[in-house]
C-alpha cells in the first residue's frame, strides 16, 4: 500500500511538501500553505469539504521519538486537532472518521 501526499476535491488539491514539512492547497492560482513549516512528514491526505478541514496522519520529526498521529487541519486557520495517538503506525484515518460518527 502506498501512501496518499495528496487529495482533491472541489477544485482544490491539497498536497504535502517534504521540502519545508508543510501542507499546502492550490486552488488553480496559487499554492497556498495549510499548515506551519516544521519537521513533519503527512500522508493519507482525506479532505472533508463538509468542515472544510483536512484529516491525515502526521509523523512529527522535531523530537527524539516520531510521533505518530491523526490530525485534522482546519484549512482556514491552521488549527491542528488530534484524532488519534500513541501507536507506532497508523493507516487509513478515514476509518477513524468512521468509528467516531458510530460510536459517537
Amino acid at each position: 500500500m502506498e501512501a496518499v501526499l495528496f487529495a482533491a476535491k472541489d477544485n482544490l488539491i491539497f498536497f504535502s511538501n517534504f521540502s519545508d514539512g508543510k501542507i499546502y492547497f492550490f486552488d488553480g492560482s496559487d499554492a497556498k500553505p495549510v499548515t506551519e513549516a516544521g519537521d513533519f512528514r503527512y500522508a493519507d491526505l482525506l479532505y472533508d469539504s463538509a468542515s472544510r478541514r483536512l484529516i491525515c496522519i502526521r509523523e512529527d520529526h522535531s523530537q527524539d521519538d516520531v510521533i505518530n498521529s491523526i490530525i485534522s487541519i482546519d484549512i482556514d486557520t491552521g488549527e491542528v486537532l488530534q484524532l488519534a495517538s500513541g501507536n507506532d503506525f497508523y493507516s487509513s484515518p478515514n476509518s477513524v472518521l468512521m468509528e467516531r460518527s458510530l460510536h459517537g
